[in-house]
């Protein structure tokens, strides 16, 4: 096959690869599509060094790194537009306020932990604040009210342990969902290597 066949067919090939949509996946096929094809062309660039190269082979050797690049810049940019929203998102805060009325319940993102934890949740908000408001008829003596005190401590102790292990139930889970997404991304990468 000759130096411009060959040039003309990677030229072809690439732009026949190239995904036009301007969605994320496309934009990270664009990008290994680019490696893939600047890897190839800085091979054919090497080979032709060796040998004599001609006007054409040399129009064809610019339009096919100029093709990449088109494709290449555009993927880069929405690429870094994107980790830098998911690098925003990921450093906003989150928090519980066990103050707010009228809260909406959360969407399960776990199985049914997210409703237990929820009510768990409720359940201590009305010991921390409801706890205090209750009078008792008669005098409590010291010790009563000690062990009292110790077994609402116990029990708000046993919720938090519980809600703390909703919470890693949920992180496992999420943390196993982003391994399974790395391991396709990954499969993706070596698929369009090939």
């Amino acid at each position: 096959m000759t130096n411009t066949a060959l040039i003309s067919q990677q030229l072809h090939e690439f732009k026949a690869q190239v995904d036009h949509s301007n969605d994320d996946k496309a934009a990270y096929a664009n990008y290994l599509l680019c490696k893939q094809h600047l890897s190839t062309l800085k091979s054919i660039r090497i080979r032709l060094v060796e040998s004599k190269k001609d006007e054409k082979v040399n129009d064809l050797l610019e339009q096919y790194a100029n093709s990449i690049e088109q494709v290449q810049l555009p993927s880069i940019l929405l690429l870094e537009s994107t980790l830098a929203t998911d690098k925003k998102k990921r450093n906003q805060r989150l928090s519980v306020d066990l103050h707010a009325v009228g809260l909406e319940p959360v969407d399960e993102l776990v199985g049914s932990s997210a409703v237990e934890d929820d009510e768990n949740l409720t359940q201590l908000k009305q010991r921390l604040t409801d706890g205090r408001s209750h009078t008792t008829k008669r005098q409590l003596s010291m010790d009563e009210e000690l062990h009292e005190e110790e077994a609402k401590q116990d029990d708000i102790l046993k919720d938090m342990l519980q809600f703390v292990q909703g919470l890693k139930e949920g992180a496992n889970a999420f943390n196993d969902k982003l391994n399974e997404e790395k391991d396709i991304l990954k499969a993706a990468e070596a698929g369009l290597q090939v």
